[in-house]
C-alpha cells in the first residue's frame, strides 16, 4: 500500500514471492515485435510449441498506435512523418509470420476500430491484412476460414462478414459496462472449421451500468496510509 502510495520504494519482487516472480518474468518478454531478436524468440517459442502440441488457439493482435484514431492524430501533428516509412503500419505481418509458421487451429486478432480506416501507400491497411489473411496456408494443405463475432438474439455466433464493420465486436452487447468496440477476426483452420458450424454463446445483449456490474460487491475497507505533511507556508519574512 506505501508502495503504490509514492512513499516507500518498490520492493525487490524476488524476495517478495520468488516462485510468483520467476513465473512471470518467464512468461512475460519485453520484446520489440519486428526486430531480430523478436523474430529469434518467437520462432523458439513456436518449435516447443509445435514438439508438445498438435493443435494450438493464438490469441492477440499486432500493437495498435499506427491505426488508432489518437496515434494518426499524433502522427499528422509530425512536420516530417511520412506514413510509409513508419514500420509499426506494417506489423500485422509479424502476426501473419506467426499464424504461418505455428498454423494453429484457430486465431482471434484483435485490433482497435481505427484499422478500418487507416491508410498506407494510398491503400487500407484492412484490405492488406485481409489479403494476407486469405493467402495463409496456401502450399501447406489448408487455408483458413475468417469469420466475425455477431450477436442476434441473445446468441453469439460466428458468421461470415459480407463488409469490415462486420467485425466490430461491441462490448456493451456481452454485459460489459463500458462502450468499447473492437475489431475481432476469428480465423478457422479450413480442416476444422465445419466442427464450429452451429456453436453459440448465450449473451445478454443488454447494456449495463457499472453499478449492475460491481454494485453488490462489498465496498473497500479503509486503509490508513501516512500522507507526507505539506509544507508550511512562510510569513514573507
Amino acid at each position: 500500500m506505501r508502495f503504490h502510495a509514492g512513499l516507500t520504494d518498490e520492493p525487490d519482487w524476488a524476495d517478495v514471492d520468488a516462485a510468483s516472480w520467476a513465473a512471470a518474468t518467464s512468461e512475460a518478454r519485453c520484446l520489440e515485435l519486428g526486430a531480430a531478436p523478436a523474430a529469434v524468440a518467437i520462432d523458439e517459442t513456436i518449435g516447443k510449441l509445435r514438439q508438445t502440441f498438435d493443435d494450438t488457439i493464438l490469441v492477440g493482435g499486432p500493437p495498435c498506435q499506427a491505426y488508432s484514431l489518437v496515434g494518426r492524430a499524433r502522427s499528422r501533428g509530425k512536420a516530417d512523418y511520412v506514413p510509409e516509412e513508419d514500420h509499426r503500419h506494417y506489423l500485422f505481418r509479424e502476426y501473419i509470420r506467426v499464424l504461418d509458421r505455428l498454423r494453429p487451429a484457430a486465431f482471434v486478432m484483435e485490433n482497435v476500430k481505427g484499422m478500418l480506416s487507416s491508410t498506407v501507400e494510398s491503400r487500407l491497411v484492412f484490405e492488406m491484412l485481409m489479403e494476407d489473411l486469405a493467402a495463409l496456408g496456401a502450399g501447406h494443405g489448408h487455408q483458413y476460414e475468417l469469420r466475425a463475432i455477431r450477436v442476434s438474439d441473445g446468441k453469439a455466433t460466428l458468421q461470415e462478414a459480407t463488409r469490415p464493420s462486420d467485425f466490430i465486436v461491441r462490448s456493451e452487447e456481452f454485459g460489459v459496462a463500458q462502450r468499447r468496440h473492437r475489431v475481432i477476426i476469428v480465423g478457422l483452420r479450413s480442416d476444422l472449421a465445419a466442427r464450429a458450424a452451429g456453436a453459440n454463446v448465450p449473451v445478454s445483449g443488454t447494456p449495463r451500468t457499472v453499478a449492475e456490474t460491481i454494485g453488490n460487491m462489498p465496498p473497500c475497507a479503509a486503509a490508513s496510509v501516512e500522507r507526507p505533511t505539506a509544507p508550511q507556508r512562510g510569513n514573507g519574512r
